[in-house]
């Protein structure tokens, strides 16, 4: 599989992703500074139906906790979730990171089995102590959470930024291909 995010090989197929995600409102842009950022823009109009969703194919400026940069390669699952945090008893509670990251941690070992993701505290997905996801929490006015979400499904960690932080981990690195965004 081609790691280049405009390859139609890696497509994001809207209308199957609404279907089996249960997703009402889906943007899928070629290129974002962040998924974030287009959530924000969601979530701030009521109208828009929930869950939301905002992807991109490639992800120029994601951001972690507390402002810390975020890289992943082009072509990775960068997607941020709008959900009504009314139905999780309002506000942003520390368990929602928590709940997401062992989700996603089991996704993707349910997509790549011999992978031994671990949630470390309270946002990240790690592979042999590298970090391969990220998750970004947060409340927006008119009772809205955001979801943000990184996996490095495409690339090379060697290909990150000096000075990034912690040590990065791709989805190919440990399985030798890529995998797909729309799984």
């Amino acid at each position: 599989m081609n790691t280049d995010p405009t390859d139609p090989t890696d497509p994001i197929d809207a209308a199957a992703l609404r279907a089996r995600a249960g997703v009402a409102t889906l943007v899928h842009l070629p290129e974002a500074e962040s998924t974030m950022d287009q959530a924000r823009a969601l979530a701030a109009d009521p109208a828009t139906p929930l869950p939301a969703a905002a992807i991109a194919d490639r992800q120029l400026a994601g951001r972690g906790r507390r402002g810390a940069a975020w890289w992943q390669p082009p072509g990775s699952l960068a997607v941020s979730l709008v959900l009504d945090a009314a139905a999780g008893g309002g506000g942003v509670r520390p368990t929602w990171s928590l709940a997401c990251g062992v989700a996603l941690a089991e996704a993707i070992v349910a997509l790549e089995p011999a992978l031994e993701p671990r949630v470390r505290w309270p946002n990240d997905i790690e592979v042999h102590g590298a970090k391969l996801a990220g998750i970004l929490v947060e409340m927006v006015p008119g009772g809205r959470a955001i979801f943000g979400i990184g996996v490095n499904t495409t690339g090379s960690a060697a290909d990150a930024p000096t000075g990034i932080g912690r040590a990065n981990a791709t989805l190919p690195h440990h399985v030798d291909h890529p995998v797909s965004r729309q799984q």
